[in-house]
C-alpha cells in the first residue's frame, strides 16, 4: 500500500514529493496519495496524545521545507491591517500611554517590539482576564505606534500569495481539524459527570494540537483566511452532523 511506503520515508521527503504531485495540472494521483497518508496519520483509532500526527501535519504544511521557515514565509504575505491576536489570562502584553488613544489599548510583544516606542511612557503587564492586540487599530492608538507590519494598508505593498504556498494547508488542515472534533466527540458521549471527566482528559491530551491551531492563527491574514474557509465550510459540518466522520467505537 502506498501510504505504508510513504510512512517509512523521511517526513520532509514525503511532503516535498506530495507537494510536487499536487502542483501538477492533473493532480488526482497526488490527491489520492495524500488522502491515503492522512487516513493513516489521522486515524481516530490512535491515541489522542500521539503527537506523531502533529509532526506529520507540520511537515506536510511546509511542503518539505522547515516548519519555522514556512511560518516566516507565510507571515511575509500577511495583508491584515489589524493584529487582533487574542490571549488568555497570564499572557504578558504591553501598554503604551504615549501611543494610546484609549486607556485600555494593549499590544502583544511582537507588535510592541516591532514598533518604535523609544522614550514613550509604556509598561509591560500580565493580563488578568485575557485580551487582544490593538496594533493597527487607529480607533484605539495612534498610527505612529503601529508596528512595521501593521503600518501597511490593506492590499498595499503586500505581494500576492503564491498558489503553492498554502496548497498543502488547504488540503491537510480540514482533515486535521475534523480529527480533533472526532476525539472531542469520543471524549463526550453522555451528559454525566464521568463523561465530563473524560472530556477534560481528552482536552489535556489534545493540548499540543490545539496550541498548534493557535500558532497557525498567529501567521497572519493569509493563514487565517485558510482557517476561516475551513471552519465555515458547510459541507464539512454537514458530513460531521450526519455521522460521515464516524467516531471510533
Amino acid at each position: 500500500m502506498m501510504a505504508a511506503s510513504m510512512l517509512r520515508r523521511d517526513k520532509k521527503t514525503t511532503a516535498a514529493l506530495l507537494k510536487t504531485e499536487l502542483n501538477q495540472t492533473d493532480n488526482s494521483s497526488g490527491v489520492r496519495l495524500l488522502q491515503e497518508l492522512l487516513d493513516n496519520v489521522l486515524n481516530p483509532e490512535k491515541p489522542a496524545a500521539d503527537t506523531e500526527a502533529l509532526e506529520w501535519c507540520k511537515c506536510l504544511l511546509a511542503g518539505g521545507e522547515g516548519f519555522e521557515e514556512f511560518c516566516k514565509t507565510v507571515r511575509s504575505y500577511d495583508n491584515a491591517t489589524l493584529c487582533g491576536l487574542v490571549w488568555t489570562a497570564n499572557f504578558v502584553a504591553y501598554r503604551c500611554r504615549t501611543c494610546g488613544i484609549s486607556p485600555c489599548m494593549s499590544l502583544c510583544a511582537e507588535c510592541f517590539n516591532n514598533g518604535d516606542h523609544t522614550g514613550h511612557d509604556f509598561n509591560m503587564f500580565r493580563s488578568q482576564a485575557g485580551g487582544a492586540c490593538d496594533c493597527g487599530d487607529s480607533n484605539v492608538m495612534r498610527e505612529s505606534g503601529f508596528c512595521r507590519r501593521h503600518r501597511l494598508k490593506t492590499g498595499e505593498n503586500v505581494p500576492t500569495v503564491p498558489r503553492d504556498l498554502l496548497l498543502m494547508s488547504e488540503m491537510v488542515l480540514p482533515r486535521f481539524i475534523v480529527s480533533i472534533i472526532q476525539y472531542l466527540r469520543d471524549g463526550y458521549t453522555e451528559p454525566d459527570s464521568s463523561a465530563d471527566r473524560d472530556l477534560q482528559k481528552v482536552l489535556q491530551q489534545l493540548e499540543p494540537q490545539i496550541s498548534f491551531l493557535e500558532e497557525l492563527t498567529k501567521m497572519g491574514g493569509a493563514m487565517r483566511t485558510v482557517l476561516t474557509k475551513i471552519l465555515t465550510n458547510q459541507q464539512t459540518f454537514k458530513e460531521l452532523s450526519m455521522g460521515m466522520f464516524a467516531p471510533k467505537q
